[in-house]
């Protein structure tokens, strides 16, 4: 369905999809889930992992915390859990520089170093909340017997303030934790479940989503009411869209003071949310909603075309009914909840989502998160083959006005993903850098073609920098990458690349084709066994992550003929390249006979010795 938008206001747009300032790799099956600057400019990640020795045969993941320098160096790197599943789902910094991690775990033998005012029944796991050193080094850990952690905020006097979701389809709760973390201090039920700020005076402002009612909103709250829609359908039985709310509770959980829904007709999903001097909270998230609330003078005040419920070409093989494409949302309630200070979509004609937010000095606004459209705002200066494709999801950073009228700037990074990856994160360090992460594994290419295991990525980005490189793309789908195989076939994009020079690890590249935008060449077989190397292209260096393979098929010239396509949405889209028996090109017009042997062209396959 196409997506109609007002004009948008770019104040000094990055010239193209900028190569990180450092840029690092987490082990092959690193997930990150969170990520926090601390006041040195050291920057934190947390997540999950593959253990390397299981504790038993339900020890599918442990949770990790890592500490990186301003420059990238790794400071310390670590694990914990027990024999069951754990992973850290969010992280904070107190004002002691101490490290706060609150996860959940499934095992009931969690390194855990006290016990909680609320304890776990034994044999079970529950949320944790994890205090660290500066250092990494071990404070306490606490399980708890409450729903799960999801968000993390620390008050003025070192006291965690957690929320998550309850059991079912319950909106959330919102619990403080005393400094030790052996007491529960209070818990507040219904409210949240996604996202949690403070303001100056320790007040809590959370967000959240459910599929049900919701719970209840206060007098003169700036939406009392929402609308009750499917957004997908199992069977014949719809499931209901995501309904958003946004509450403000007192800092001793005593009173809440004012809760207001925040959607349009299919909803919406808060992924974060912050609170100004003024006790105005900034909220970011995604939604389907074509009548979400926006003001005038917002970046982006025409949503989604109104009038028609769609199905979703961009990730359905078949018609069904349900919401418009999503899009990402920025917007900014006034202190008491009864009103928009401003509010704006963050879109273009696919779907795209914000999956992160962190505000700046300034109050200028960044957020992150996955695009799917090659128009998102932003881009129109970035080369269009580096720019999202039909089932290519892309990375994304953009940097937004403080009051949201006009983007600044936006820029690609990492790996092309599929829909099914999970969203990027971001934060925001002292020198202004933006760390972004995308999680982890898999990382998949256009139709899953482009397939590579590998863990996180790590970046600080300078969204104002103009670079030579644009993106690095597979010569056979060209999708952006950011692993390679030994032997590939890989295309650089960008400008100024005519008398470019590229070496891996200091050896040569065999050039195939070289101009002022683009050079094609194949990655020198000698990378073989090497993690990681260093690409210099002249002057400017990138590190890419080596994978033993990385197939993709090359396309054909042709797009699918429209004579008998499988299904409409799919008709002029490129595909595969393969060639029949007797040697014409295969297409739904020129099908292959039945049990017959059909030729296909991969690039990437690696090094196989032949």
């Amino acid at each position: 369905m196409a997506k109609c938008f007002a004009p948008f206001l770019v104040l000094s747009a990055a010239l193209h999809a900028n190569p990180p300032q450092w840029a690092l790799f987490l082990p092959p099956s690193a997930n990150i889930a969170a990520i926090q600057t601390g006041v040195q400019g050291n920057t934190y990640v947390a997540g999950h992992l593959t253990p390397a020795n299981p504790k038993g045969p339900n020890d599918s993941s442990d949770a990790f915390l890592a500490g990186y320098s301003p420059s990238g160096g790794q400071l310390f790197f670590h694990t914990f859990g027990g024999s069951n599943s754990d992973s850290v789902t969010a992280l904070a910094i107190g004002s002691d520089g101490a490290i706060y991690a609150a996860g959940n775990t499934g095992s009931s033998d969690f390194p855990a170093t006290a016990t909680a005012q609320l304890p776990q029944p034994p044999g079970s796991g529950g949320p944790f909340l994890a205090k660290f050193a500066p250092s990494g080094s071990t404070i306490f850990s606490v399980v708890y017997a409450l729903g799960r952690f999801a968000a993390l905020a620390i008050d003025n006097q070192g006291q965690a303030v957690v929320t998550g979701p309850q059991a079912g389809v319950a909106p959330g709760f919102v619990a403080k934790l005393s400094p030790e973390g052996t007491r529960v201090l209070f818990t507040f039920a219904n409210y949240g479940g996604a996202a949690i700020a403070l303001d100056a005076q320790q007040n809590i402002y959370v967000a959240g989503s459910n599929a049900l009612s919701g719970p209840n909103t206060t007098p003169g709250a700036f939406q009392t009411q929402h609308t009750t829609l499917a957004c997908s359908y199992g069977g014949f039985i719809g499931i209901g869209c995501d309904y958003q709310h946004i509450a403000k509770i007192r800092a001793d959980g005593t009173k809440l003071i004012y809760a207001t829904f925040l959607d349009g007709t299919y909803g919406a999903t808060p992924s974060a949310i912050a609170v100004d001097a003024s006790g105005n909270a900034i909220v970011a998230g995604s939604t389907y909603s074509s009548d979400f609330p926006v003001t005038p003078g917002a970046l982006q005040t025409v949503p989604i075309a109104l009038g028609t419920e769609t199905y979703h070409p961009e990730t359905v093989p078949f018609p069904s009914t349900g919401p418009p494409p999503s899009s990402g949302f920025v917007a900014k309630l006034n202190a008491t909840g009864s009103g928009l200070l401003w509010s704006t979509l963050f879109s273009g004609t696919r779907e795209d989502t914000i999956a992160a937010m962190a505000i700046a000095a300034d109050s200028s606004i960044y957020i992150a998160g996955l695009a799917g459209s090659a128009d998102l705002p932003g881009l129109q200066n970035t080369p269009a083959v580096c720019r999202p494709k039909f089932l290519q999801f892309a990375p994304y950073v953009a940097h937004l006005a403080p009051d949201a009228s006009a983007i600044y700037s936006a820029s690609l990074f990492g790996d092309s993903l599929s829909a099914l990856v999970e969203n990027p994160t971001v934060a925001i360090a002292p020198s202004g850098l933006v760390t972004a992460a995308t999680p982890g594994p898999p990382l998949a290419g256009s139709l899953g073609q482009n397939v590579t295991v590998a863990g996180a990525e790590l970046a600080a980005l300078d969204l104002e920098a103009s670079n030579a490189l644009a993106c690095i793309v597979d010569a056979a789908d060209t999708a952006p990458i950011s692993s390679i195989a030994p032997g590939q076939l890989i295309t650089l994009f960008g400008e100024g690349l005519g008398d470019a020079t590229v070496t891996f690890n200091g050896i040569s590249a065999p050039l195939l084709y070289v101009s002022d935008r683009q050079v094609n060449l194949q990655v020198p077989f000698e990378v073989t066994g090497s993690e990681t190397v260093v690409m210099k292209l002249s002057a400017q260096t990138q590190l890419l992550r080596v994978v033993p393979s990385s197939p993709a098929l090359f396309r054909s010239a042709e797009t699918t003929p429209v004579c008998a396509p499988a299904y409409p949405q799919f008709a002029g889209v490129v595909v595969p390249l393969a060639r029949n028996p007797d040697g014409t090109f295969n297409s739904s017009c020129n099908p292959a006979p039945f049990g017959s042997t059909v030729t296909v062209y991969v690039n990437g396959v690696g090094n196989l010795g032949i």
